[in-house]
């Protein structure tokens, strides 16, 4: 009987036939490229090439083989040829004074809570005297652990912003609240002297707290304007008087006294004392000593100052130092615009200083400065120099009227009239100038011909010209 084989499917499918097209296409393709590979280099297949000797040319020397290359020699006991190693931080840096112990540190935090509340209000007995203080070290001085290097700001906060806030608070008559935080605040002072002798993170801390300390905060309830409390300076004017401390600490004790001195009410004495170690700071050139960011501080200061003589030699000290930076080209172009923005501000004495010569200088520095942007227009300072120079003539703001100033600032609105004459015939010479900078628009030649006129037409006086015209602003003077 004959046995029933089933169906099973061809190996190469149910098209079977087109596989086999397939093949013999894929076959004759090989046979091609082994018959003429140089068809198909470029696709990656490289012909294998035959090595051919040519006879050496009659009289002449075959040129000598390549030299060998040298092998590098590493030294493992020393650097790297041209490798400079990151520079040793400085000693200031890693400076380690804690000025509250573990034990301490742990006791005063268990009283921050009677801390708390006796800031608020307290009849300042021995009792309440000692839980602040505690309190007010605990603050203070945990930002001089290593371990809270990397939160000292969060530390300040916890004072200034947090407990100072709240700070006489809850004390019932609005007269009693100054007297109240007088005393915390004298506290922090005294706790915050020895802060100065630390690292430097800790240095930058203190100097800021110290622009920090207000005698009253802003109270709407109470209707009581914000004042900030200036027996701070003082440590502050040591800082800027001290060669020791690091100018980035001075710059940081600038910024200070000037939200002391805009905000604050120094007494006359203590103003001058202030315009006086600025003033000699200012004229510090040597690079060690000073840097431009600094001069900028300092002369910001000057400003909130409204000191006219020296109470010594009774000169304009201010006015001469700020036109000593302005003529003196070896200063930065942001420190001598700083220093046109700041006579602007400061008062003068007709008696003393000229102001014309002022208006010249003012207007020699434009033009020096106009000649600069426009060799190098890309350099981006410019701007903020012409900014400064426009400021010069005209106020800031709403707050560029404080209330120790006569007038608002600006030239074109001092109070003597001689400045603000001057003023306006000078101020529609700046203003194209500083229009074309900040549009990113050349300087025409005709803009710094018309300031170049001016500066001619008003060159120095001689000793009776100067007289004559002192006298005259004298008179004018309300």
């Amino acid at each position: 009987m004959r046995q029933f084989t089933p169906w099973r499917p061809h190996p190469w499918g149910a098209n079977g036939w087109l596989c086999r097209v397939v093949a013999v296409a894929g076959c004759a393709a090989l046979l091609a490229v082994l018959g003429n590979p140089a068809a198909v280099v470029g696709q990656g297949f490289r012909p294998k090439t035959t090595k051919t000797t040519q006879p050496p040319t009659k009289g002449k020397t075959p040129p000598p083989p390549p030299p060998a290359s040298k092998p590098l020699e590493i030294d493992p006991t020393k650097l790297p040829e041209g490798y400079e190693p990151p520079a040793a931080p400085p000693e200031l840096m890693e400076l380690e004074k804690p000025l509250i112990t573990p034990e301490e540190l742990d006791a005063y935090k268990k009283l921050l809570g009677q801390y708390r509340t006796r800031i608020r209000n307290s009849a300042l007995n021995k009792e309440d005297r000692d839980i602040i203080e505690k309190g007010l070290k605990y603050r203070l001085y945990s930002m001089t652990l290593k371990e809270n290097e990397r939160n000292l700001h969060k530390l300040r906060e916890d004072l200034t912003v947090q407990d100072l806030q709240f700070a006489g608070k809850l004390v019932p008559k609005a007269a009693d609240v100054a007297p109240f935080r007088k005393y915390i605040l004298d506290q922090i002072i005294r706790l915050t002297e020895p802060m100065l002798e630390n690292s430097f993170l800790v240095r930058l801390q203190a100097v800021t707290l110290l622009g920090e300390l207000e005698l009253t905060p802003v109270d709407t309830q109470r209707n009581l304007p914000l004042e900030m409390y200036t027996p701070a300076c003082e440590l502050l004017i040591k800082v800027l008087s001290d060669p020791q401390q690091p100018l980035p600490v001075k710059i940081a004790a600038a910024r200070s006294l000037v939200r002391q001195c805009r905000y604050g009410k120094p007494p006359v004495e203590l103003k001058h004392k202030i315009a006086s170690a600025a003033v000699a700071e200012l004229a510090k050139t040597s690079p060690n000593e000073t840097h431009w960011w600094y001069q900028t501080r300092l002369m910001e200061v000057l400003e909130q100052l409204d000191v006219t003589l020296d109470l010594q030699t009774r000169k304009p000290f201010i006015v001469n130092a700020l036109l000593n930076v302005l003529n003196d080209p070896q200063r930065d172009w942001q420190a001598r615009a700083q220093a046109a923005h700041s006579l602007g501000r400061v008062p003068f004495d007709p008696a003393q200083v000229q102001p014309q010569a002022v208006l010249r200088d003012i207007m020699q520095f434009a033009l020096d400065l106009s000649k600069a942007a426009q060799q190098d227009p890309k350099n981006a300072q410019w701007k903020t120099c012409l900014l400064k120079l426009y400021l010069a003539f005209q106020p800031r703001g709403g707050d560029d009227t404080e209330a120790t100033r006569r007038s608002r600032g600006g030239l074109l609105n001092s109070p003597t009239a001689a400045v603000a004459s001057l003023a306006q015939q000078t101020y529609p010479l700046v203003v194209p100038i500083v229009n074309s900078v900040l549009n990113d628009k050349p300087i025409a030649a005709q803009m710094i011909q018309a300031v170049d006129d001016w500066v001619q037409k008003n060159k120095p006086m001689n000793a009776a010209q100067a007289q004559r015209a002192t006298d005259t602003a004298a008179t004018d003077t309300p």
